[in-house]
């Protein structure tokens, strides 16, 4: 069967990603999403188990962060291993995908304390004290995307809010047809 549209999703099993995958799975999306013991995303050496497949669509879901206090106690280890997830993405993105169209979610997280959660001041300010190190490693990913968007000509989107699923999935599935052209 020839699918219509080719999704890669990294971050599958948490709660953006699982909704995801319910909302793109049918009849004409193949949706590959491997789970981190089959794709540990920090090791650039991984991807190439999925290089042959050209895929129209690339979700980056994925982050090393917990719930709770877990950025308070591991500010390093998540700003180490989310900077070499999020490169590895995007350099696996432009050299082997360049034809795919790279989305990525924003954190209200990124936000500093004082903001209005307007996407014109995702960049202001400092992300609030506690989830500062996660809150910079999203901008980061936003920085990538439109850096190789600028030198490279790669498409990308970035969600700066987290909408409802649906009304997010109706965004994407409605201007779909507009990513592949």
């Amino acid at each position: 069967m020839r699918w219509l549209i080719n999704i890669f999703i990294t971050g599958g099993n948490g709660f953006l990603g699982r909704n995801l995958i319910k909302k793109l799975t049918n009849n004409i999306n193949q949706v590959i999403s491997p789970a981190s013991n089959e794709l540990d995303l920090r090791n650039y050496n991984d991807f190439g188990l999925y290089n042959s497949l050209k895929y129209d669509l690339i979700f980056h879901l994925a982050a090393w962060t917990q719930a709770g206090d877990f950025a308070s106690k591991f500010p390093g280890s998540q700003w180490i291993n989310n900077q070499r997830l999020n490169s590895n993405v995007v350099s696996w993105w432009r050299e082997f995908q360049p034809q795919a169209y790279f989305i990525s979610i924003g954190t209200s997280c990124s936000y500093a304390s004082e903001s209005n959660f307007e996407e014109s001041s995702y960049l202001d300010g400092l992300p609030h004290g506690d989830l500062l190190v996660y809150g910079y490693t999203k901008r980061m990913v936003y920085l990538a995307q439109s850096a190789l968007q600028k030198e490279f000509g790669l498409k990308s989107l970035l969600q700066f809010h987290l909408l409802s699923t649906d009304k997010a999935m109706k965004l994407i599935i409605v201007s779909h047809t507009s990513f592949l052209t």
